[in-house]
């Protein structure tokens, strides 16, 4: 383990998103639940939007998350995160 490691230092940040300013960060955001990959409700919070549940459901099944007994789909549950 390195110090960085140790450290609790953030996981490897792709060369691209390094320089990426506040404002670029806001707009992906944007697009990203334009296209309904993330879901951005006005209390602020961002959860996975329509398209990454979708997109998420085969890797649901063969990780064990737990299906709804009523639809059968994988059965997320939103736990608020204090800041």
């Amino acid at each position: 383990m390195t110090d960085s490691e140790s450290q609790g230092s953030q996981p490897h940040v792709p060369h691209a998103l390094k320089n990426f300013g506040l404002t670029q960060k806001q707009n992906t955001l944007r697009e990203l639940a334009r296209d309904l990959w993330l879901d951005m409700p006005a209390d602020g919070n961002v959860r996975l939007g329509v398209k990454s549940f979708l997109d998420l459901r085969s890797w649901f099944r063969s990780n064990d998350v737990p299906s709804c007994h009523v639809c059968n789909e994988a059965g997320i549950k939103v736990v608020p995160v204090a800041f």
